[in-house]
């Protein structure tokens, strides 16, 4: 499996090749609402019926298991967002 900045790439350049002509990049958490919903008594169907091609790489895990990020108890996306958005303030510089 190709990694989520590897994902960028790989459509980028089939954007640019032509192989395609656009693509979406996107994921979904929600396990708050479920709790929430479970908790009212409720369901909700999260069926789909999409139209065209959809590329599903499944729940993608790996960056919760990050031997350093995990060996300084980083396990959490609560825990990892932040650090990775102090990595790209870092690269962006000041401004």
């Amino acid at each position: 499996m190709t990694s989520h900045r590897g994902w960028v790439y790989e459509l980028g350049n089939a954007i640019r090749d032509g192989e395609i002509r656009a693509a979406v990049i996107c994921g979904t958490e929600a396990i708050a609402t479920s709790r929430h919903l479970q908790r009212m008594g409720q369901t909700v169907n999260w069926d789909e019926d999409p139209v065209g091609h959809t590329d599903d790489r499944g729940a993608v895990m790996d960056l919760l298991f990050d031997t350093e990020l995990n060996r300084h108890g980083a396990f959490a996306p609560v825990d990892i967002y932040p650090l990775q958005e102090q990595a790209r303030r870092g690269e962006l510089g000041p401004g």
